[in-house]
C-alpha cells in the first residue's frame, strides 16, 4: 500500500494515490522540480449572467481580431461566458477593463456577445492571465499518478 500524511497529521492509506491538486501542484513540484508554469500569451475575463436570450444546450465560441469569446448555458437558467485577448503578462490596461470596456472591444461580434458582456456587473466579472504547464514527460511515479491540471494544465 501507499500512505499519505496530511498537513494536519492524519494518515491515509491505499493502493495508489491520484494527484489532482491543480496547476500549482505541490506534489508535482516535489516529483518534477524542473516542471514550470508559463504565461500562455493571453488574458481572460469570465462571468455568469442570467440567460435572457433563450440559449439552450449549446456551447458557442467566436474568434476574431478583437479576441475570442465563448458562452455556454449552465444551471439555474444562467450563461457562463469567457473572453480572451492576446496581451502582455499582468497588463494593467487589461486588469482595469470594465464590462463596458470589454463590450466595446467585442462590439462588432454577433449578438448576443456584446449584450452578454453588458449584462455583467463589474463585481460579477473575473479577470486573470491564462497560464499553463510546460508539457512533462512523466505522469506516473510508482503508485502515484498525476492527473488533471497537475499533469497537463
Amino acid at each position: 500500500h501507499i500512505e499519505v500524511i496530511l498537513q494536519n497529521g492524519s494518515r491515509l492509506a491505499g493502493s495508489c494515490v491520484l494527484v489532482a491538486d491543480g496547476i500549482h501542484s505541490a506534489l508535482r513540484k516535489k516529483l518534477l522540480p524542473q516542471s514550470h508554469i508559463r504565461y500562455s500569451g493571453y488574458t481572460s475575463w469570465r462571468g455568469i449572467v442570467k440567460n435572457t436570450w433563450g440559449i439552450e444546450k449549446a456551447a458557442y465560441e467566436a474568434w476574431g481580431p478583437a479576441g475570442r469569446f465563448g458562452y455556454v448555458p449552465v444551471g439555474q437558467n444562467n450563461i457562463y461566458w469567457f473572453a480572451c485577448k492576446n496581451a502582455p503578462r499582468t497588463s494593467e490596461a487589461m486588469r482595469k477593463m470594465t464590462p463596458g470596456d470589454l463590450a466595446k472591444n467585442f462590439r462588432n461580434y454577433s449578438q448576443p456577445i456584446p449584450s452578454i458582456i453588458e449584462q455583467t456587473t463589474l463585481n460579477e466579472m473575473i479577470w486573470g492571465d491564462i497560464i499553463d504547464l510546460e508539457p512533462i514527460a512523466q505522469y506516473a511515479f510508482g503508485k502515484l499518478l498525476l492527473i488533471g491540471d497537475a499533469a497537463h494544465a
